[in-house]
């Protein structure tokens, strides 16, 4: 602590200086220096989402709704988030930290929602924020339980529009991952479409996807990129640093899968890719970290890989300041999902600096692309993701860096400040 003490008077580029060569060295990190680092990543943050943007090559431009405009303050406008997955995923807390007044955002379910529109009587402007919809449902096998859940909320949906809230959703799913009733879901999703005020969708290629499955009106659309995840995670150990830690040499090529595990993320399949390719260079690792969602528990990826040599597996939930060791110590990120639409892990890779390999599903090919910033492959071929991740292992030392660097510059100026304005901007 008296380090950093004795230095309150440096210009800022010498405390990053500072950070870097303690980095360097491999020390140990007080827990004020970790507080510290934290706090200078988070004004570079906030310092980005202020400044207007542009959108990456690989983000495309956004297109925002034409009534878009100054962000409200708390005494103009309550947005309640449902369902609350902060725990889990920044993605709601980072809106809310981009708002000029982020008292103006709590989670709240569609009951608490009413609640406070008709306690408040028009006072200020009250916004439903839907987000994933796999909780209305719920997980019966009932039919009749089911629908009578569906209808329940559009009920009470339209009944908080008919008293002078707004609605907005953001779709992240085509349909919930795991759902026993598709045809159910998408008459609710159908439903929730005809209500809503706004639909948020991260790219023109999702909403291609999901109008496919049920219809969108397109005069309520609104087409804003899944923002990047520089700075909102502790990023101060180098690769060194990071493989050391992992016990991983430093002339071994690493594969990383980082996020929750579930069947449908194909891990089985990134599994017997990389036993494939393990055969042919010995100096291929995998990671596998992340905490096991049902039907996975503690235990069922460890038994998976069955003594398989150069894995690294993690079953547990991990902490923020976890990850910048498991990205640093990476070289290629892999998301090998069966089903997707978007992805925050792989736009969590790319603010890494990480190139990423994925399948040509969902709108994966348009956040990343071939050759510029990951490998993209064909998901119908069973030898897609070997292919990919051999492709990855024989590139040259020095064009890894390359893609790296284009990795981070595919993500530029994807804003959470951008995406604020875009989905609130106006309503009041």
């Amino acid at each position: 602590m008296k380090l950093f003490a004795s230095r309150d008077q440096l210009e800022m580029t010498e405390l990053h200086a500072v950070i870097d060569q303690i980095a360097d060295q491999q020390r140990l990190l007080t827990d004020f220096q970790v507080e510290f680092v934290q706090v200078l990543q988070h004004m570079r943050g906030r310092a980005e989402a202020q400044r207007p943007g542009q959108a990456g090559p690989a983000g495309g431009a956004a297109m925002l709704a034409e009534d878009a405009g100054p962000l409200p303050l708390a005494d103009e406008l309550q947005v309640h988030l449902f369902p609350d997955y902060s725990v889990t995923n920044p993605y709601q807390a980072l809106i809310r930290a981009a708002m000029p007044d982020d008292g103006c955002m709590s989670a709240g379910t569609i009951d608490q929602a009413l609640f406070a529109l008709k306690a408040e009587k028009g006072r200020r402007k009250h916004v439903f924020h839907l987000h994933w919809t796999n909780t209305i449902l719920g997980n019966t096998a009932d039919r009749m339980a089911v629908e009578a859940m569906a209808d329940a909320f559009i009920v009470k949906l339209e009944a908080f529009r008919n008293l002078g809230g707004a609605v907005v959703w953001t779709i992240h799913n085509t349909l919930s991952h795991e759902h026993r009733h598709p045809d159910l879901e998408k008459t609710l999703l159908s439903r929730i479409a005809a209500t809503a005020d706004r639909i948020h969708l991260h790219s023109p290629g999702a909403l291609e996807i999901v109008s496919r499955e049920y219809p969108l009106p397109a005069d309520k659309v609104v087409i804003l990129p899944h923002p990047n995840y520089v700075g909102v995670y502790q990023n101060f150990a180098s690769e060194a640093t990071a493989r050391t830690r992992l016990r991983i040499a430093e002339d071994e090529t690493v594969f990383a899968f980082i996020g929750m595990l579930r069947p449908y993320k194909g891990i089985d399949q990134l599994l017997e890719s990389f036993r494939l390719i393990r055969r042919q260079d010995r100096r291929a690792r995998l990671i596998i970290a992340g905490e096991p969602m049902p039907p996975y528990g503690r235990g069922t990826v460890q038994q998976m890989v069955a003594g398989a040599d150069g894995v690294l597996v993690i079953e547990r939930r991990l902490q923020d300041g976890e990850l910048q060791w498991l990205f640093n110590a990476s070289d290629f990120v892999v998301t090998p999902y069966h089903r997707v639409l978007t992805s925050g892990s792989v736009l969590n890779a790319l603010s890494f600096a990480r190139p990423v390999i994925v399948p040509d599903i969902g709108v994966l090919p348009e956040t990343v692309r071939d050759g510029v910033n990951g490998f993209v492959y064909a998901s119908d071929d069973a030898a897609g993701l070997s292919q990919a991740m051999q492709r990855a292992l024989e590139m040259p030392g020095e064009m890894r860096l390359a893609m790296r660097q284009r990795a981070l510059d595919s993500v530029h100026g994807l804003t959470w400040r951008r995406l604020a304005e875009g989905l609130y901007g106006g309503l009041v």
